[in-house]
């Protein structure tokens, strides 16, 4: 009987191993010594942690099996404020520990509350913490008490991918962001989910020069005088002129709420966006967009530019959404977008722009777009080659 595992190449029987799922490649485990040996390391490569049981169990296999930890890539880890560790002391953060004995660790997830990686974020100790300086892609989710002194994350000399959530007070934020920033070398792909405005953005693009694809989820509190803020597309627009050469992906999401109600409320007096996007006609790698229609064509459609003034002929896939139709100032109808929308697909199909999809996402409050409306736009989109797609959430 021929056994792959000791005949072919480590790399080769490495291959097979993670095309199975887990289920799958535990059974393959227990098939023999052999495959034991070679399907074991496999196992630490993505490691998932959500009690303190594993936690600890974890720690003790990194300590006896070293080997085993060099094969860890990606590890998510699950923590509440609640949360609180018998074992742990001063000297003793087992969550630290384990980090420190993975030393091949690129991708790294946290869920919950992380006090600890506050403190190293506020006591300037990051860029010297293992296994901080060699991680290429770190996700912070639901962090609880989030300073916003994020700046020491840009130090991190492989990071290429950052999701963060930013959720400060502007004051103490702009007095964050007022400081000299380094520069991340190559961070390649940015996600914030934030209450920081245009302002903000701007500056930790600035910092951003190999950016590649930004992803922006803004939310603005309507109902604190103190903190009400209009995002100004045209101000971020200009900001995004600091990654021109390089970007190839945007998206952003503005939604409004009121207070501590996690439900959209809005105020008759407030107009969410100030202006229009900022022209990107020079943005030559530019592939795909995806932007609120008030936020590319400004709040007032008489008033708007045409999308030929704003696109570059690179775009190939425009994503619009109506984030903010519930507003109640809002002043954009069907055939507002439509007839935007059909001006641009006639440049397409003269060869001007490379469009090949076009998407829009009716915020599920919308009044459904006219059957006419819908069809003129879909059938220009099919004369110009562009797969167009009109729907609403969740249908």
């Amino acid at each position: 009987m021929v056994n792959f595992a000791q005949d072919l190449p480590p790399e080769c029987t490495g291959i097979i191993w993670a095309l199975l799922e887990p289920k799958e490649l535990w059974a393959s485990v227990q098939v023999c010594k052999a495959w034991a040996e070679s399907a074991t390391p496999v196992l630490y490569h993505d490691i998932e942690i959500r009690d303190r049981e594993k936690l600890h169990s974890l720690i003790d296999t990194t300590k006896r099996r070293p080997d085993l930890a060099a094969f860890t890539r990606c590890l998510c880890m699950y923590k509440d404020k609640y949360q609180h560790d018998y074992r742990a002391s001063a000297r003793y953060n087992p969550w630290l520990i384990l980090l420190a004995q993975l030393p091949n660790l690129h991708t790294l997830e946290l869920q919950g509350s992380w006090k600890e990686l506050e403190k190293l974020l506020n006591n300037g100790k990051l860029k010297d913490t293992h296994p901080f300086n060699q991680l290429r892609g770190l996700t912070l989710n639901y962090i609880i008490e989030f300073t916003g002194k994020i700046s020491p994350l840009w130090e991190q000399p492989m990071i290429e991918s950052l999701k963060l959530p930013i959720w400060v007070f502007w004051d103490k934020w702009k007095e964050t962001i007022s400081s000299a920033w380094p520069i991340a070398q190559r961070l390649e792909k940015l996600d914030l989910y934030t209450d920081i405005d245009d302002g903000a953005i701007t500056r930790i693009l600035e910092y951003s020069p190999r950016l590649r694809s930004l992803k922006c989820w803004i939310t603005c509190n309507t109902s604190d005088d103190r903190y009400r803020y209009q995002q100004d597309f045209g101000k971020m627009g200009r900001g995004l002129y600091h990654v021109a050469e390089t970007l190839e992906d945007i998206e952003f999401h503005v939604t409004a709420y009121a207070g501590n109600n996690s439900l959209p409320q809005f105020s008759a007096e407030d107009d969410l966006v100030d202006g229009h996007l900022a022209p990107l006609t020079g943005f030559n790698r530019l592939r795909s967009l995806t932007i609120p229609v008030a936020g590319l064509l400004g709040w007032t459609p008489s008033q708007s530019p045409e999308l030929t003034e704003l696109l570059p002929p690179s775009l190939r896939h425009l994503n619009l959404r109506d984030d903010m139709c519930r507003q109640p100032r809002y002043k954009w109808t069907d055939k507002d977008i439509a007839g935007k929308l059909v001006r641009f697909l006639a440049a397409v199909g003269r060869g001007e722009y490379n469009l090949q999809s076009l998407e829009i996402l009716q915020n599920e409050s919308w009044t459904d777009w006219e059957e006419l409306v819908k069809e003129q736009l879909q059938e220009m989109a099919a004369k110009a080659g562009v797969r167009c797609i009109i729907n609403k959430p969740f249908e």
